[in-house]
């Protein structure tokens, strides 16, 4: 009798532990007074996150082509119905929005991000990395949908996640975050004229 009550109470510990860490995170909102548009956003380690890509066009031209010198914006996929779901496509010109690169934490760059938020660098990612661990039911929620990148044509649509950062490697060449899953990348270089994802801290 004793070693089933023993082995009731061990279920029971783990059940409650497990429960815990599996706590599902509370969702705010955010609204882009620029435009009006709405965006869930989470909070990680005290620091509020968007919790969609971005979708904001303001004077940034749709990219009919790549293009690493002019800000550019495009649909994932090609696809202007992708847009409300899974946010534009930006070059890191228009990402930055002007600013000069940082690798501070936080970023300091407003970049292409609403008013009180900024463009991450890429030590705000690997925080952000740290915080996540390796629970891919919370990447899942983060992450999802994909939307791919562009770099002369579309790829990886529905597949994987790219996020630039504020932080530079070279003169041709920025950092950006790579996440889908269990699949969490924090080192990648790549030219600036690509188009991936946007997500914006709050200050």
């Amino acid at each position: 009798m004793k070693f089933g009550i023993n082995i009731i109470v061990l279920c029971l510990l783990t059940m409650a532990i497990s429960s815990c860490h599996k706590q599902k995170y509370e969702y705010g909102a955010l609204t882009d007074t620029r435009d009006g548009k709405t965006y869930k956003t989470v909070e990680f380690a005290n620091h509020e996150w968007m919790a969609e890509n971005l979708r904001y066009e303001g004077n940034i031209e749709m990219g009919t082509e790549y293009d690493s010198v002019a800000p550019r914006r495009y649909c994932p996929n090609g696809s202007q119905s992708a847009v409300e779901e899974r946010g534009y496509l930006y070059n890191w010109k228009a990402a930055m929005n002007g600013a000069e690169a940082s690798d501070e934490k936080p970023s300091g760059v407003q970049g292409v991000c609403p008013d009180g938020w900024h463009l991450p660098s890429m030590s705000e990612w690997k925080s952000l990395k740290d915080e996540l661990g390796d629970d891919s039911e919370y990447m899942k929620e983060f992450t999802l949908p994909t939307a791919g990148a562009y770099n002369g044509a579309f790829i990886n649509y529905g597949n994987r996640l790219y996020f630039w950062s504020s932080s530079e490697a070279d003169s041709a060449n920025a950092y950006f975050c790579t996440m889908y899953e269990l699949d969490y990348n924090v080192t990648n270089v790549a030219e600036k004229g690509i188009g991936v994802s946007v997500r914006c801290v709050k200050n």
